[in-house]
């Protein structure tokens, strides 16, 4: 993915699909607002074949803790302004 400041983001594919894991999850539970994915390096014995090393794995943090977290990153963002004449 490459943004318009000119950083460009690699993603394993179990990477986004972990994501889209919790997306689904946090739109089609009926109570759950929130949910935080946690990077982990699985050991070698429970890595199933096929599958990658490093997860996003759910935590049982609280959708409470989540929003109040979420909130003061946001009041603490800037927003990215784009460069001048970046070239695909």
């Amino acid at each position: 993915m490459e943004l318009r400041n000119g950083f460009t983001l690699i993603f394993q594919e179990a990477t986004l699909a972990n994501i889209l894991r919790g997306y689904v999850t946090v739109k089609t539970h009926p109570k759950t607002r929130a949910q935080e994915l946690l990077m982990k390096s699985l050991s070698t014995e429970s890595i199933k074949k096929g599958f990658a090393k490093y997860q996003l794995l759910e935590t049982l943090k609280q959708d409470e803790v989540i929003e109040e977290e979420l909130r003061n990153l946001m009041d603490k963002s800037t927003l990215l302004k784009p460069r001048e004449n970046v070239t695909s």
